[in-house]
Parts: structure tokens; sequence; C-alpha cells
């Protein structure tokens, strides 16, 4: 079975962030346990948990953008409403599939999902950070003049 790896690209350099988006990344792992060994049930479980945490995790990192005072807060607010619906609305249809077809599903769902969130959303506030010393530049990561 292949484990997800958290990759330093994924790196904001703010706890808080990183501590989540390495949880969520860690439930994804899980969801591809759970395929691999062919527990529909467990699969659920692990998906529902992801969406759970994923919910705090946005109220977290809203909350910081506030308190940073970073301007596209609204937009990133309705970037996580759409691949939360999203992502509910992927994992409702892996029920109605038939058995045989879930497995290798699941694992997609639940890993588009973390790279939606943290690759294609929070990425974008890499450059801010460091603008705002919030972060620094780490290896692969370009300072902003």
């Amino acid at each position: 079975m292949q484990k997800y790896e958290w990759q330093g690209i994924y790196e904001l350099s703010v706890p808080e962030l990183d501590g989540d988006h390495k949880t969520m990344l860690e439930i994804v792992n899980l969801v591809a346990q759970a395929a691999h060994a062919g527990n529909r049930e467990k699969c659920n479980k692990e998906l529902s948990r992801l969406l759970e945490f994923s919910l705090s995790h946005f109220s977290r990192e809203e909350q910081l953008f506030d308190a940073w005072g970073y301007g596209e807060a609204d937009v990133h607010r309705q970037h996580h409403a759409g691949i939360y619906q999203k992502a509910l609305d992927n994992f409702r249809k892996l029920d109605t599939l038939p058995e045989n077809e879930t497995n290798a599903r699941y694992c997609d769902e639940a890993l588009a999902y973390f790279i939606d969130e943290v690759i294609g959303g929070d990425m974008k506030i890499k450059s801010f950070l460091i603008e705002r010393g919030i972060a620094t530049p780490k290896d692969g990561m370009m300072s902003v003049s």
C-alpha cells in the first residue's frame, strides 16, 4: 500500500497550520489503509473525520488570516466553502458505487481534498507570510523582494 508522505513544499512555517495539514494527511493515509484492506465502513468513518477536522482547521486558519490582516481572507473563505462542499458531494457519491469500484476512489478523493486545501489554497499565502515576517523562507521557498 502506498503511504502519502509529508513534503517540505507543503510547509507554511506556521506551526498551527502545518500541524493541521499533517493531521489531515495522516487521516488521508488512514483512508488509504482502510481502502486497501477493503474496509468500506472504516473508509467512511475516516472520510467523515477528515471533513470534521477540516472544519476546525478552516476556522483556525481564517481567524489567523483576520489577525494577520490578510487581504484575500474572504476569497480564501470562499475557497474553503467550495472545496468542503465539493468533497462532501464527492464522498456521498462513493456510497452509491459498487463495492469493487470504491477503494481507489476513496484514496483519490481524500488525497484530492488534501491537495486542494494545501497546495491549491494555502500555498498561495506563502509569499504573504514571508512578506509579513510570519514565516521565513526555507529551501525551495523564494523570498519576496
